[in-house]
């Protein structure tokens, strides 16, 4: 099967298109799972302070997915290169830390950019 996006695709992709990419296939898949859209908190901007939680979806007992748990799923959306230290700032973030200790998971997506040479 072929596929509809490739790397090379994702890695033309900025912090803003990434965000709007994920937050159109995060809406496409509650839908298509029959998830109430109620369930699904996106975040539009990129330049707000979020606690390190881009999209919340709360995914519901019984419908089986390879990625989203029965409960509160938080998502982080970066784009570029990251150090092993910038993400661990990410995962130290009080959203995602809070959504841990409450027994949700924690979900970081990485667009990894290009750079010239």
């Amino acid at each position: 099967m072929a596929s509809l996006v490739s790397k090379a695709d994702v890695a033309r992709l900025n912090n803003h298109a990434f965000r709007a990419v994920l937050n159109a296939l995060l809406q496409a898949e509650a839908d298509l799972s029959g998830v109430p859209l109620a369930n699904l908190d996106l975040n539009l901007n990129d330049t707000v302070p979020d606690e390190g939680i881009d999209a919340r979806i709360v995914w519901p007992d019984g419908v089986a997915h390879d990625v989203f748990r029965p409960g509160t799923n938080v998502l982080q959306y970066k784009s570029g290169k990251l150090t092993v230290g910038e993400i661990a700032k990410e995962f130290k973030k009080k959203g995602v830390q809070e959504a841990l200790k409450a027994g949700g998971y924690y979900i970081f997506l990485v667009a990894l950019r290009k750079t010239s040479a």
